[in-house]
């Protein structure tokens, strides 16, 4: 079974890590998603707090987008995230993806200190 997810379809990202997977560093990563669609369980994986992270943080980066209207909220490619059992690789679609680096970029130049009148005199 193949499961596809949008960024824009989270609900919750949750990671959990028992005694040996604290030790060990891994751990358990779930991904829920609103509604009746299947929820995503990732079990022994490597590094689960920041995988959780990287997951909540891409989601916020393209709520942000969208909400800009920095990427148009018609979606017609497939999904960014494609998951075949319990640990599959991600297909990221290039287009969002592209989209997405164009968006950071234009926030950090947003938040880069700007050089003031008398730095640019000297």
């Amino acid at each position: 079974k193949v499961s596809q997810l949008n960024l824009a379809h989270l609900a919750d990202v949750t990671s959990r890590q028992d005694f040996f997977g604290t030790i060990f560093g891994f751990g358990h990563l779930t991904v829920e998603t609103p509604g009746e669609q299947d929820n995503y369980e990732f079990s022994v994986l490597a590094n689960a707090n920041a995988a959780a992270k990287d997951v909540i943080e891409a989601h916020e980066n393209f709520q942000a987008a969208l909400e800009s209207g920095r990427i148009p909220t018609t979606f017609q490619g497939k999904p960014a995230i494609t998951v075949n059992g319990p640990q599959a690789p991600v297909n990221i679609d290039p287009d969002q993806y592209r989209q997405f680096l164009e968006f950071q970029k234009m926030q950090q130049q947003a938040q880069a200190p700007q050089p003031s009148e008398e730095s640019q005199k000297n």
